[in-house]
């Protein structure tokens, strides 16, 4: 069971990038400018995004927010 799960979700991957290409163009056929972050800018987005998401869930749930967030989190 675990090989045919790793291999479902091998497969979509693909899936998943094909769909994204799809989207991205409808966006852009509709005059929606995608912006791509690179190096420093891109991580800099990134911590912020998951800073004011993980602020959401311990405000939501003060006790059992920071919690969560120690499971999820790298170390």
């Amino acid at each position: 069971m675990r090989k045919a799960a790793e291999a479902g979700e091998a497969a979509a991957v693909g899936e998943f990038d094909a769909e994204n290409a799809k989207d991205t163009k409808r966006q852009a056929d509709a005059g929606i400018q995608t912006i791509k972050f690179d190096g420093a800018a891109a991580e800099a987005f990134r911590a912020k995004a998951y800073q004011a998401g993980w602020e959401g869930i311990i405000k939501q749930s003060p006790e059992h927010g920071p919690k969560l967030r120690e499971f999820f989190s790298k170390k």
